[in-house]
């Protein structure tokens, strides 16, 4: 049994959150990808799996309203980001107020998950570009819980995850920030895992960095990972096969192909995007 159209389904894991059964549990499909599966001996058909798939209803967006260029003021972030730095800064502000920030990390093993911080030391954490669609877990619930409390929550991801995650919520939050990317479209944790297996010939990769810089270039597009304590870099992310078919769109989801997100009508408070000069774009809708 399908929620919807696998072809239109984004992994976001909505349905996953809300089962109140915990009927549907999220699997790998046939190209890697991560989707819902039903167990039909306990599900209840309470429809709610439907009824919170931002696939099958609509989920409100605005147009953007002011648009800015900016970048940090502090040059080690910069430094240390993939861009301008302004995701930290926002996530700094929301730390410094008792809030928390939830946002795609890359775990020991190289697996990419949606993960909870508190404090402002594990912000470079979720800093970078992770080309790789993020597994987003039972974050939604725990956003929920810290809303609950009265937090201010920081939520970022792809469209399609703030979609998943306000269609899971079912009502506007005044503390809930969600910032969200322009998506070039996402590979699987699957592809870049056998990736990892062939460049690596059975050693282990450590600090793997889609988007290293050596100065405070916000061009800089240097590939970088540690192999047996030796850092390899590739100046020239086109002949890296992974890079290559990533920016050529050859390894999407299907439904990045046909994203109903990629417009000027945003799911998220705040977008961010890289300017191809030195700073950050912000929208804000």
């Amino acid at each position: 049994m399908n929620i919807c159209e696998k072809s239109n389904c984004t992994g976001c894991g909505s349905c996953f959150n809300i089962c109140p059964t915990s009927a549907i549990e999220m699997v790998e499909n046939e190209q890697g990808f991560i989707e819902p599966r039903i167990d039909e001996k306990k599900c209840i058909n309470c429809g709610l799996c439907k009824n919170k798939c931002p696939s099958i209803n609509s989920i409100k967006t605005e147009k953007i309203k002011e648009t800015y260029a900016a970048t940090s003021k502090n040059n080690e972030t910069v430094l240390k980001s993939s861009s301008g730095g302004i995701f930290s800064e926002i996530a700094n502000y929301v730390i410094e107020n008792n809030g928390c920030v939830f946002g795609a990390a890359f775990d020991e093993n190289l697996q990419v998950k949606h993960i909870l911080i508190e404090k402002k030391e594990e912000i470079s954490k979720l800093r970078g570009s992770k080309y790789i669609q993020s597994n987003t877990g039972t974050t939604y619930k725990a956003v929920k819980k810290e809303l609950e409390k009265g937090r201010t929550v920081l939520y970022t991801g792809t469209p399609c995850q703030i979609a998943g995650l306000k269609s899971f919520l079912g009502k506007e939050y005044p503390s809930l920030i969600t910032v969200d990317l322009i998506c070039h479209g996402v590979p699987s944790q699957n592809f870049f895992n056998k990736y990892i297996e062939y460049i690596s010939k059975g050693k282990k990769i450590r600090n793997y960095n889609f988007r290293h810089k050596e100065k405070n270039d916000t061009n800089c597009m240097i590939l970088t990972y540690k192999l047996n304590n030796k850092i390899i870099k590739i100046k020239n992310p086109f002949v890296d096969s992974y890079y290559y078919a990533f920016l050529n769109g050859y390894i999407y989801r299907d439904n990045c192909y046909q994203c109903k997100y990629a417009n000027c009508n945003r799911i998220g408070d705040i977008t961010i995007r890289r300017f191809l000069g030195s700073k950050w774009i912000l929208w804000y809708v």
